[in-house]
């Protein structure tokens, strides 16, 4: 129990201090042209393509109506699109533009180099053995159910 505390602080100074100077960046870089939630969104879409709205909902852990009142702003802007699923035409799946892509490619860009002026104060085997923790709760989180009461 003791070590989930400390585990459990750190990673919250670890959030904290990251969105302070790492992502405020970021999201001041691309906030003239996609507001936090939607850049969170496209993210989102960006690491699955195709992803339908009902797993955005589930990933977010916002309400459907919210998502499509974002969806439908993303859209407008040209950052994403819909198909309908061939095989279930209820289901639609969401896909980056070509626009959306440059952003996503300009947004990680900017963040690995803000991530490289802190990891090059860093040892490499330190940052080889961070590498490892961060993959390997990565998974087991992939694992866990998203949102709130489930």
């Amino acid at each position: 129990m003791a070590k989930a505390a400390e585990l459990g602080r750190e990673t919250l100074a670890f959030h904290r201090l990251y969105h302070e100077k790492i992502s405020r960046r970021l999201y001041a870089a691309h906030s003239e042209w996609v507001p936090q939630a939607e850049f969170l969104t496209l993210c989102i879409v960006a690491e699955k393509e195709g992803l339908s709205m009902n797993e955005l909902t589930r990933r977010t852990a916002s309400s459907k109506q919210r998502l499509t009142v974002l969806v439908n702003q993303l859209e407008e802007k040209g950052y994403l699109r819909r198909e309908r699923s061939e095989s279930d035409r209820r289901i639609t799946r969401l896909f980056l533009t070509d626009q959306s892509r440059a952003l996503m490619a300009d947004a990680q860009k900017q963040t690995e180099q803000a991530l490289d002026e802190v990891f090059s104060q860093m040892d490499a085997s330190i940052l080889s053995e961070y590498l490892s923790a961060i993959r390997s709760l990565n998974a087991v989180l992939e694992k866990m159910p998203s949102g709130a009461g489930q």
